[in-house]
C-alpha cells in the first residue's frame, strides 16, 4: 500500500507513480510536438498568419521560424512516443525538447501568443513529470 493514498496498492515498490509519470510526459510531449508542428506548417504556408505584434527579439523571419517549428515538433513527437514505450534514452531526452520548446515559445511569443503559451506550459509539465522523485531510478 502507498503512504500516500493508504486505500490504494500499487505494488511493493511503488512503481506505478513513477510509470504514470513518465506516460503522461509522453502524452504531454506528443502534445507539445503537436502544437510545435501546426505552428511550423502555418508559418509555411501563410506567413502573413502570423503577424507580429512587436520588434523584440527579431532572430529569424516567420518562413525560418516555421521551419525550427516543424523540426522541433517531429523531435518532440517522436520523444513522447518513445517516452510512453518507456525507452531509457528518452528521458533525458525529454527534458532537453521541452527546454528546447519553451525557448522558442518564448522567441515565437509575438508571432502566435496562445499556441506559445500553451506549449510552454505542456513543456513544463513534462520537465515537471520527468524530473519526480523516483523517475530515474533504474528498472530491474
Amino acid at each position: 500500500m502507498s503512504a500516500r493514498f493508504p486505500h490504494e496498492t500499487y505494488g511493493d515498490d511503488g512503481r506505478g507513480d513513477r510509470a504514470a509519470n513518465l506516460r503522461w510526459a509522453g502524452y504531454f510531449l506528443v502534445a507539445v510536438g503537436v502544437v510545435h508542428a501546426v505552428q511550423g506548417v502555418i508559418a509555411l504556408v501563410d506567413d502573413t498568419f502570423a503577424t507580429k505584434r512587436t520588434t523584440y527579439l527579431d532572430l529569424f523571419d516567420v518562413t525560418a521560424w516555421g521551419w525550427v517549428h516543424l523540426a522541433l515538433g517531429v523531435l518532440a513527437i517522436a520523444t513522447g512516443v518513445a517516452m510512453v514505450l518507456r525507452k531509457a534514452w528518452a528521458k533525458p531526452v525529454a527534458i532537453a525538447m521541452a527546454a528546447l520548446s519553451i525557448l522558442a515559445g518564448f522567441a515565437y511569443l509575438p508571432f502566435d501568443l496562445i499556441g506559445s503559451v500553451l506549449a510552454m506550459v505542456a513543456a513544463c509539465l513534462v520537465i515537471g513529470a520527468v524530473v519526480a522523485p523516483g523517475v530515474f531510478e533504474r528498472d530491474d
